[in-house]
């Protein structure tokens, strides 16, 4: 017997969730080392660098790809990256915290996040 999805459950397997949860799993590592400095604010971008088991992690992948800034600021159009952003957003918003991009270089995104 066929299984049909409905349009949400179609949206969580197509807009790539193992980079949404990377995304915020390093995001959060990057705010943990903030609050252990005794910071209110951390600023990722594809320069910043977190330690993972002593293996030092450059950046994330939205922060990496300059396809995602393109598609914020609506250069190209692609409905599954414009999600996974917006799904990280949503994440932090909904957690207490005020989370922004910014670029400084025009060509990737930089996220703010204050708590």
């Amino acid at each position: 017997m066929a299984t049909f999805l409905n349009g949400e459950d179609a949206r969580t397997c197509g807009r790539g969730n193992a980079i949404i949860t990377e995304e915020i799993l390093l995001l959060n590592l990057y705010i943990s080392d903030a609050v252990d400095n005794d910071l209110l604010t951390v600023i990722v971008n594809k320069l910043s660098i977190i330690n993972v088991n002593a293996t030092p992690i450059t950046g994330t992948q939205i922060t990496l790809g300059t396809t995602y800034y393109d598609v914020w600021q609506n250069i190209t159009e692609n409905t599954v990256l414009d999600n996974q952003m917006n799904e990280v957003i949503a994440y932090f918003k909904r957690n207490g915290f005020v989370i922004s991009r910014s670029s400084t270089d025009g060509t990737n995104i930089t996220w703010t996040i204050k708590w």
